[in-house]
């Protein structure tokens, strides 16, 4: 909720336009900027600046971005500190997925930490939420999504935390009307990519070893949304999983192929790969930097 807050000391009157939100059982209150008294008495203000930034308003989702993992591939960017963290541009990859989210109204968002988790505590302190995943080094992404289940409790997207990607999609997958829908781009046969085919509109297999022999393949581009529907469904199903041998290796798609195999309709919104990238190498820094993130620069200033 945004308002305006007057504050009165000795002989002055100051106004500031605040936002409040609640982060669990906590309520947390943002001044967003100072108003002079003319725009604290405009009765039509408050609208008219939420109209114009729609960030401040409260979109009703969570985010969980997974960030636990110590990324080999990335040598030696990576080697002491963590994949988060790589710089693009100039900022850590982090921060652009985390100002996308608050973008379109997510400011509840909750990061997975592990492998240098203090570094990325210190950067991010006071913007999101942590949940440590003390396994991290013998645990894989779904281990660190079920510290998080308590988190599932409303609509909520979840994140990969090396991705670098045009904001729009966050927008797209939010007004998306069906319970469960992935974001994924043209597959470029990346051997390491996590692969999607599609069939009738909807997702009938994810995983890295599917074969890329039909044009019906995509690629998953790590972002993942769940209506409350689909977050309590997925809540059941990670706690079925958690009770299964070989818990602690599974990925991401395991818990996307256990939903298909329940009966759930997985959907789809397509990322174009000009405007999207998985950094797991060097030359993805590279790429990153010099052609994806400034065509998602230039795409926002028009």
């Amino acid at each position: 909720m945004v308002f305006i807050k007057k504050v009165v000391s000795g002989s002055k009157t100051y106004y500031y336009l605040v936002r409040s939100y609640r982060i669990k059982n906590s309520v947390q209150q943002e001044i967003i900027k100072r108003l002079s008294p003319e725009e604290a008495n405009d009765p039509t203000f408050i609208t008219d600046f939420l109209n114009q930034n729609p960030s401040y308003q409260s979109s009703g989702y969570k985010a969980i971005i997974l960030a636990a993992g110590k990324s080999i591939r990335l040598y030696p960017y990576s080697q002491d500190l963590p994949k988060p963290l790589v710089p693009i541009g100039g900022q850590p990859v982090l921060k652009y997925i985390i100002s996308s989210l608050k973008q379109y109204g997510i400011h509840d968002i909750v990061v997975v930490t592990g492998f240098q988790d203090q570094k990325t505590y210190e950067v991010f302190n006071g913007e999101v939420r942590f949940i440590y995943n003390p396994f991290f080094s013998v645990s894989s992404i779904l281990a660190s999504l079920s510290l998080a289940i308590n988190e599932m409790d409303s609509p909520l997207l979840i994140l990969y935390a090396d991705i670098l990607f045009d904001p729009t999609i966050i927008g797209s997958l939010m007004h998306d009307q069906d319970d469960i829908s992935l974001a994924i781009s043209s597959s470029d046969r990346d051997t390491e990519a996590e692969k999607v085919i599609i069939e009738n509109g909807t997702v009938i297999e994810i995983g890295k070893d599917i074969l890329p022999s039909s044009s019906s393949v995509f690629e998953f581009a790590g972002i993942a949304r769940f209506n409350q529907e689909g977050a309590r469904v997925l809540y059941e199903t990670i706690e079925e999983l958690s009770r299964e041998e070989g818990f602690l290796d599974m990925q991401l798609p395991a818990i996307i192929n256990r939903l298909i195999m329940k009966g759930h309709k997985i959907y789809t919104k397509t990322i174009a790969t000009d405007y999207w990238i998985d950094i797991d190498l060097d030359k993805d820094v590279q790429r990153a930097e010099k052609e994806v993130l400034p065509r998602i620069q230039k795409k926002k200033k028009n």
